[in-house]
């Protein structure tokens, strides 16, 4: 039974000392609001041109293509649209006499 206590004990110690050591690492609000305090200018303002610079960051993202565009951008279809530009002329202007007597 004593073992188990102080085994139980151990893993309690154990555990708030890994507990502290977790509070000590900065968290990624704290970086974030770190950076925005060192932007500021002396007003407390961020400059507008970061402002604009941030609203669009958070605003904007990456639109997905279409599947109408995939296809089209597909491999097979750039293969065919290469095909179907070639083009064949055969030119056999000597091979064949015009017909009107002359040899």
């Amino acid at each position: 039974m004593e073992r188990i206590e102080d085994r139980s004990k151990a893993l309690s110690y154990i555990g708030i000392e890994i507990a502290d050591a977790l509070k000590s690492i900065p968290t990624l609000i704290e970086e974030l609001e770190i950076n925005v305090i060192e932007e500021t200018s002396v007003v407390g303002v961020i400059p507008e041109e970061k402002q604009e610079v941030q609203y669009t960051e958070e605003t904007t993202f990456e639109a997905k293509p279409s599947l109408w565009e995939r296809i089209k951008n597909s491999k097979f279809i750039k293969a065919v649209k290469a095909i179907t530009k070639i083009r064949i002329v055969l030119d056999y202007s000597d091979a064949l006499p015009e017909g009107r007597g002359e040899k």
